[in-house]
């Protein structure tokens, strides 16, 4: 098997699509213009290994990529569950992207009108690897697959098989833990900017007041990380600026607004799904970094977590809706906390051992492992953590709906886009997947009582089943109660970036 490289320019930045033909051994890739390429490989991100190694399917890898083996191709998701390959077959022919809208793009395809669980769908890795929804339907009928934190192998058969990543080994003591940390993250940065690659990645962290980018921001000083971003408020009352804690890290800090980009003309929403693009002003001090964010710390570093095991279950959706933003601008995304996530039992253990005990606080917002981090980095302990602060846009501005969170250009756009899309069964669909959405609810709302009974009865924890088919069990994440279309809007609106004519094969 071979690589046909084509490089577009007016692609976004990061983004590739791959296209395999039944029988033929020539792959073609169209790639934006940062996509790193080589004879049999092509990478856009940084992995925990030397960059002429070449082996992102074996290492952390944060971005995706692939290598030919033989005569298979191995592509490699991001070590992380909030970003995914997208794979399309298309009667001969198999499309692999790292892109939503590419993918559309490159089957003249485009998104369901009448498919009202785009977002729940993708929200729903989530529940894990095991758990989340693997498909989405487009226009056209075809089937969309979705792949996380794996690799795939592909044959010339157009056979897909999926092949879990390497397993992170167990810690047993707070140093075995941070080593872990600092070795992936020392190795991933000499990666990211290793003099061979045809873009460099410099680090820069985001900062809040909370547990997990702080403890993510004091191990990016550890490869030398002098910047960050942060919001000068997590809602219009609570204040969850990271420059105090900036201060005693000795980083220079960049504060916003959290709702300047409703300033911004245009669509910046369509990007972020419609769900507030507080980030796009950040994009002048992205564009060619290493970010380090604490996405998934609240699962991965909470002492009373109640979803302990390997398969990545998450507390929420936040940072899912990056990627079209991330790739467009040019950035590598390092969450940190999915860093050695697999061993979840054994942080978990960690967080709970005696080893640990003076940094625990002992209330619903306890996180030893960050705490600890901070803390020895000098950081006091009233800068940080004090109280649990929104994520992301600030739920009252989400309360208000889309009109407080979306531009005025925007959100009329997507006003005209919905009526012309919308329909009486459609409507009709909607409300019985409301009613759908209510019952799965309550059904785990019920569940969650009489299971905390039998544990304070017994001392024994009980899952208890789930009575309501998995095909219709609509969950709490993703947007179903508001703006149905508001994912379709969006891609709509970001597939011109992707529109490509001329496909003439450029290198090998």
């Amino acid at each position: 098997m071979r690589l046909s490289f084509r490089q577009i320019d007016a692609l976004p930045r990061l983004a590739w699509c791959a296209t395999l033909v039944e029988g033929h051994d020539t792959v073609e890739v169209l790639h934006g213009p940062w996509v790193e390429t080589a004879d049999g490989f092509f990478c856009e991100g940084a992995w925990s290994g030397p960059f002429a190694s070449r082996e992102i399917d074996s290492n952390i890898l944060m971005g995706s990529g692939a290598r030919v083996m033989g005569d298979t191709l191995m592509v490699s998701a991001p070590n992380h569950t909030l970003e995914r390959l997208f794979v399309l077959r298309k009667r001969r022919t198999l499309l692999i992207s790292n892109s939503f809208a590419f993918t559309l793009a490159r089957a003249e395809d485009n998104v369901d009108p009448h498919a009202l669980l785009y977002s729940v769908r993708l929200a729903s890795i989530v529940n894990g690897l095991q758990e989340y929804a693997r498909s989405l339907r487009t226009r056209d009928g075809h089937t969309l697959r979705l792949y996380y934190h794996c690799n795939l192998v592909i044959d010339t058969r157009l056979r897909v098989s999926e092949v879990p990543k390497q397993a992170a080994p167990d810690f047993r003591t707070f140093a075995d833990y941070k080593t872990f940390l600092v070795a992936q993250i020392s190795a991933l940065h000499a990666n990211a900017t290793d003099p061979c690659r045809r873009v460099r990645y410099t680090p820069i962290a985001t900062l809040s007041s909370g547990y997990d980018s702080p403890a993510a921001a004091v191990l990016a000083r550890t490869v030398g990380c002098t910047e960050a971003l942060t919001f000068s408020a997590a809602t219009h009352q609570l204040d969850d600026s990271g420059e105090p804690i900036a201060a005693r890290l000795g980083m220079k800090t960049h504060a916003f607004e959290r709702l300047a980009y409703l300033r911004e003309s245009g669509f910046p929403d369509a990007e972020f799904f419609g769900w507030g693009a507080q980030e796009s002003p950040w994009a002048p001090h992205l564009e060619g970094r290493l970010v380090f964010t604490g996405f998934h710390g609240g699962a991965v570093w909470n002492r009373t977590s109640q979803k302990v095991g390997p398969h990545i279950v998450r507390g929420d959706a936040s940072g899912h809706n990056l990627n079209a933003f991330r790739l467009r601008v040019g950035w590598i995304h390092l969450p940190v906390p999915f860093i050695g996530c697999t061993s979840h039992p054994s942080i978990h253990r960690l967080s709970n051992s005696e080893e640990m005990s003076p940094w625990r606080l002992r209330d619903h917002y306890d996180r030893p492992v960050p705490r600890r981090l901070i803390e020895e980095a000098g950081v006091e302990r009233h800068l940080f953590a004090v109280k649990k602060k929104a994520a992301g846009v600030g739920q009252d501005i989400i309360a208000r709906g889309l009109k407080a969170r979306m531009t005025a250009s925007a959100y009329n756009d997507y006003a005209e886009y919905h009526a012309m899309h919308w329909n009486r069964w459609m409507a009709l669909k909607y409300r019985a997947l409301k009613v759908l959405r209510a019952l799965y609810l309550r059904h785990r709302a019920v569940n969650a009582r009489v299971t905390a009974q039998i544990e304070r009865l017994t001392g024994a924890h009980v899952e208890l089943p789930i009575l309501i088919p998995r095909n219709f069990r609509i969950g709490h994440y993703g947007d179903l109660d508001e703006g149905p279309l508001l994912m379709h809007w969006s891609i709509t609106r970001i597939l011109p970036q992707y529109a490509v004519t001329d496909t003439r094969p450029s290198s090998t």
